[in-house]
């Protein structure tokens, strides 16, 4: 058995058995069918997992994620041990558990959406192959590269579709333009329109959480001018979902700036049933943290780092 499928059944062991949560219950916090829930128990026992004690084998975290869950009131954490705590070992480990976590609670039918950044490009890069045709992989934010890169929305799209044998739909426009009046006028043209609207619908949305560092990918794509990255600290912005900023406390940033993006905003993003966020690494605690408080995602993937500290301080 490989160990995400261990840790997936002593999770959910420990919730029906520990917990006294309902199949139905746990279904709705993981993304999975009563079907599949009852067979993974079956199997749990099967595989001697459940005993008179919950008892699973080699390094988990589950004690962790549990914790988390109860305190940030989340459907599920995930906690990765990265092997060498770098950038690149993390974002590796954290696209693997993204991409467990996001296949197993597909039936094939759904409609997902997806942001942009690194993290989530790890993640596309490990979903394994698989046929989907009913599934809809949907750009929940327009283009925020020129080139496009590999870690775009439309890159991530096209992908991840590809790889699941499944339906991409593409934002054909720019994640932010200069003018109002130029997002308002792209916003007439029905296909965009519908994207938009196909995006706020999905049943499952996967983003990553960023911040306006210097070094950030938002930075090097000049997304925004210097002028506008200050105006954006003065207004206590600590990180973005999709160029949606929120400060420390997890209040959206109002102003001018959101007029001018093409893609989901906050409020659409918390309506959506499955959130899943993909955020890792020294400079994500206070961007994660924040996130946490404004509600914007449901299901949390970080490093053991961060999840040590968000239990430290809420």
């Amino acid at each position: 058995m490989d160990p995400e499928t261990h840790r997936l059944l002593a999770k959910l062991a420990k919730m029906y058995y520990e917990d006294d949560l309902t199949q139905k219950e746990i279904g709705s916090r993981l993304g999975l069918s009563r079907i599949k829930i009852s067979r993974m128990l079956r199997l749990a026992k099967e595989k001697k997992i459940v005993q008179i004690v919950i008892s699973p084998e080699g390094e988990t975290h589950i004690d962790l994620e549990h914790e988390l869950e109860a305190r940030y009131n989340l459907a599920e954490v995930i906690v990765v041990s990265p092997t060498v705590y770098s950038q690149e070992i993390i974002r590796e480990e954290l696209g693997l558990a993204a991409a467990h976590c996001f296949l197993r609670s597909l039936n094939g039918d759904e409609t997902v959406s997806i942001t942009w950044g690194r993290n989530l490009s790890a993640m596309v890069a490990a979903l394994t192959p698989a046929r989907y045709p009913d599934l809809r992989v949907v750009q929940g934010l327009g283009g925020i590269s020129e080139p496009i890169s590999d870690y775009d929305g439309v890159e991530l799209v096209q992908r991840m579709a590809q790889t699941l044998g499944a339906r991409g739909v593409i934002l054909s426009a720019p994640g932010i333009v200069k003018h109002k009046e130029t997002k308002d006028a792209l916003l007439q043209e029905r296909h965009i329109a519908d994207v938009i609207t196909m995006a706020a619908n999905a049943n499952i949305a996967i983003v990553g959480i960023g911040n306006p560092a210097p070094d950030t990918l938002m930075r090097a794509n000049r997304l925004f001018t210097e002028e506008e990255f200050d105006w954006l600290l003065a207004k206590g912005a600590v990180g973005d979902i999709g160029l949606r900023f929120f400060d420390q406390d997890g209040n959206p940033i109002r102003g001018d700036i959101n007029n001018r993006i093409i893609g989901l905003d906050l409020e659409k993003l918390r309506k959506i049933p499955r959130v899943i966020g993909v955020a890792g690494g020294p400079d994500k605690f206070e961007v994660i943290r924040a996130a946490l408080r404004g509600k914007f995602i449901n299901v949390l993937i970080t490093d053991i780092n961060n999840a040590r500290r968000l239990l430290e301080e809420k």
